[in-house]
């Protein structure tokens, strides 16, 4: 509580003392959230909100059922999964916490849901990060899998040896909510989500003007928005740093990313240290793995503005991350099974026991 006051206090007086950057970063923050928060957020949240107001024991099929049965999770929490990879956060985090307030996921799942479902969207990683930032669509696409992969691979670490989850709902207990109502919540969810990247930007700019060290301001940037922290990370000579960097930025996805999350979770009894554990090792990782690919020059990040160079480097990469994610898939398929079958037996083995000792 004292360094929050006292960094608040410092933060006051920077505002105070330099007006005229202080509008100048506002504004900044203000065109990012116009062209690229609202835009990439407020439809997805509306129809996310549409989708799990008036979700069902009935959802999914075989695929969610086979997804849900690899990471342990219940079918209805699939679409936090699905809808995270596609949207980008907070939106998997948001259908989880409002699963939980539904009472249709217990504590235990929802707090092991966000920890690998909040993710960045392919309109982030690759239209901002790699294109806009970088220019380098085919960067984006490695940044984004690679931080896919890596949050599946903690998903069914985290539901690795747990049961699968009861289902706590009846068959009406999902509640329809108006389209009104989800239009009028999520306006109230992209307006929080915006003051969070103004307030961050406006902080790590305003660091980067007090602290004359430039590597203090891009682990900073890194560290708090991750926006900030890909743009930072772009400016540094080494081509691997670089783009390493910003695939932890994407990965650990920023001390403001987490405060968005954390204002959902208001009023409810869920905890955030798995998530927060989860989510820098994720960014680790990242960072190791795209360090190696451009390093072993499995990969370059020279400008790139050819489509045809972009399908080419593609169609290089994209098999090696294809067949990372198909044998993760197989190994989390089998050893389900295979624990299944454990199960299975042990049952069987204390049925056959009490029947002797009748």
């Amino acid at each position: 509580m004292g360094f929050t006051v006292f960094l608040a206090t410092l933060m006051f007086i920077i505002a105070l003392s330099r007006p005229s950057s202080t509008v100048i970063y506002i504004r900044e923050a203000l065109d990012i959230c116009g062209s690229a928060v609202i835009p990439a957020l407020f439809p997805f949240t509306v129809l996310t909100g549409i989708i799990t107001s008036n979700i069902s024991t009935q959802s999914g099929g075989i695929l969610f059922s086979l997804i849900s049965k690899i990471f342990k999770i219940s079918t209805v929490s699939v679409s936090a999964l699905l809808l995270g990879m596609v949207c980008g956060f907070p939106i998997g985090g948001k259908i989880a916490v409002d699963l939980y307030k539904k009472n249709l996921i217990s504590q235990e799942e929802a707090e092991r849901l966000i920890a690998f479902t909040n993710n960045t969207g392919p309109a982030f990683s690759i239209g901002v990060v790699g294109c806009v930032i970088f220019g380098n669509i085919s960067l984006g696409v490695l940044i984004y899998s690679t931080q896919i992969i890596t949050s599946l691979v903690a998903g069914f670490i985290l539901g690795y040896k747990k049961k699968m989850p009861h289902k706590l709902f009846t068959e009406n207990s999902a509640s329809k909510t108006a389209i009104s109502k989800n239009i009028s919540d999520a306006s109230s969810a992209v307006l929080s989500v915006c003051g969070f990247v103004i307030f961050f930007y406006f902080t790590v700019q305003c660091i980067g003007d007090i602290i004359p060290f430039p590597i203090f301001k891009i682990i900073t940037a890194a560290l708090l928005e991750v926006s900030c922290g890909a743009s930072e990370a772009a400016g540094i000579a080494d081509p691997c740093v670089a783009s390493a960097l910003a695939a932890f930025s994407v990965g650990w996805s920023g001390l403001s990313v987490h405060m968005q999350l954390s204002s959902f979770l208001i009023g409810t009894d869920l905890s955030m240290k798995k998530y927060y554990l989860t989510k820098f090792i994720c960014g680790l990782v990242n960072f190791i793995i795209v360090f190696l690919f451009v390093k072993l020059n499995c990969f370059s990040i020279k400008q790139e503005t050819d489509y045809q160079v972009f399908v080419f480097t593609a169609v290089r990469n994209g098999p090696i991350l294809v067949t990372a994610v198909v044998i993760i898939c197989i190994l989390s398929f089998i050893l389900a099974q295979l624990e299944k079958k454990k199960n299975i037996c042990y049952n069987t083995d204390i049925g056959i026991r009490k029947g002797v000792q009748k």
